[in-house]
């Protein structure tokens, strides 16, 4: 749930939006971060909207997400932005804004555009950039290849908890938790769907 709100974060940030408007989202994230009572419990009991940092049109996202497993305000911020500029936000430690100004003043349009822009330095001549955040990128490139095949911890996570609210929907699992890796905020999943546990009672097909 806190990485589907950030997600959105970083696509407002990417827009432009309001400050306000993406801090809103940002501090929804804290909050659910400290919550001690499940999302779907506070949902099913009426009480999301008292959770401070939860306003109306916030809560409705939540909602939504809960009950469908997605979010089609989501679905329509990913339409919007190029889909090379989402790939750069790939790169661990490459934030949003950052990205959107790589993306702009260099026109770049993939990952090894990137590190060939990093390793000639031309990444220098974007405002704000400097030799550290070079260097830090080419780090984040590597990783990232190192990685290839497995999803960072927030993509795996909305991944997961979309699988969940099908899984719990279905009839004769009593409960569905997350599990191995994704339960232990593991930098990397190998494979979300395999990281979802299911309890069946004894109807449950086998």
């Amino acid at each position: 749930m806190a990485a589907m709100l950030n997600r959105v974060a970083d696509l407002l940030e990417i827009r432009g939006e309001n400050f306000f408007k993406i801090r809103a989202y940002r501090e929804a994230v804290r909050q659910l971060d400290n919550l001690t009572t499940e999302v779907q419990d506070l949902i099913h009991e009426g009480r999301l909207k008292d959770v401070p940092g939860i306003g109306e049109a916030i809560e409705k996202k939540i909602v939504e997400y809960v009950t469908t497993g997605q979010l089609e305000f989501l679905l329509k911020l990913e339409a919007e932005v190029p889909p090379a500029l989402l790939e750069l936000t790939r790169v661990p430690g490459l934030g949003p804004r950052t990205a959107k100004d790589i993306y702009d003043a260099l026109g770049i349009l993939s990952l090894d555009d990137l590190e060939q822009a990093a390793q000639t330095h031309r990444l220098l001549e974007v405002r704000g950039i400097k030799a550290k955040t070079e260097e830090n990128i080419l780090k984040g490139i590597a990783m990232l290849k190192r990685t290839e095949g497995r999803i960072y911890f927030p993509e795996a996570w909305i991944l997961a908890d979309s699988l969940l609210i099908t899984l719990r929907s279905q009839a004769g699992v009593v409960r569905a938790e997350i599990a191995g890796s994704l339960r232990r905020a593991s930098e990397t999943i190998g494979e979300p769907r395999s990281e979802c546990a299911p309890v069946c009672k004894s109807t449950c097909a086998r």
